[in-house]
C-alpha cells in the first residue's frame, strides 16, 4: 500500500526540493520558453529563496509517497500559488490535487475571507489546471521571458 504524506517543507529540504521542480521544469516547461524564461526561472528558483520562505512561515508544503518526495506546491500573497509541481514518476496519482488541496485548507485558516486563489500557469499546465477547476481570466503574457496564463478558482472548488 502507498502512503501519500503531505506536510509543511522543512529548510533542510530546500534542495531536494528545488531539484524536483528544476527537473519537472525542464522537461515539461522550459521546451516552451525563450532562453531568458528559463534563465529567470533558474534565477529565482534557489535553494536560499526556498529556505527563506519556510523559515519565515510562508506556506511550503510537500508530498511524500513512502518516503520519497513527491512534489511541493507554494503560496504567495496569502492566496497565489506560485509553485505546484510534482515529479514525472508520480503524475496521474492525485498528488497535485492533494497539496492543491491542503494549501487551500491553510490559506482558509490564514485569510478566512478569501473567496478566490489564483496562479499563473505555463501553457504546459493549463489543462491540469482546468482539470482542478480553474479558469483562464485573461490572454497569455510573458514577463521576463516566462509565458503564463492568468488563472483562478473559487476557494470553495475544494472544500
Amino acid at each position: 500500500m502507498v502512503s501519500l504524506e503531505i506536510r509543511p517543507a522543512r529548510s533542510s529540504e530546500a534542495k531536494a526540493t528545488v531539484a524536483l521542480t528544476l527537473r519537472a521544469f525542464d522537461e515539461f516547461i522550459a521546451p516552451d520558453y525563450p532562453e531568458e524564461g528559463v534563465n529567470h526561472f533558474y534565477a529565482n528558483v534557489t535553494p536560499e529563496r526556498l529556505a527563506d520562505a519556510i523559515s519565515e512561515g510562508g506556506i511550503v508544503l510537500v508530498a511524500t509517497v513512502d518516503g520519497t518526495l513527491a512534489g511541493v506546491v507554494t503560496v504567495r500573497d496569502e492566496t497565489h500559488i506560485s509553485w505546484l509541481y510534482v515529479d514525472k514518476a508520480f503524475h496521474a496519482h492525485g498528488i497535485g490535487g492533494a497539496l492543491l488541496s491542503r494549501a487551500v485548507e491553510l490559506i482558509r485558516k490564514r485569510s478566512p475571507d478569501a473567496t478566490m486563489i489564483t496562479l499563473n500557469a505555463s501553457p504546459y499546465a493549463v489543462p491540469i489546471y482546468v482539470r482542478m477547476g480553474f479558469e483562464t481570466t485573461g490572454p497569455e503574457m510573458s514577463k521576463n521571458g516566462m509565458r503564463m496564463i492568468p488563472m483562478r478558482a473559487g476557494i470553495k472548488n475544494f472544500i
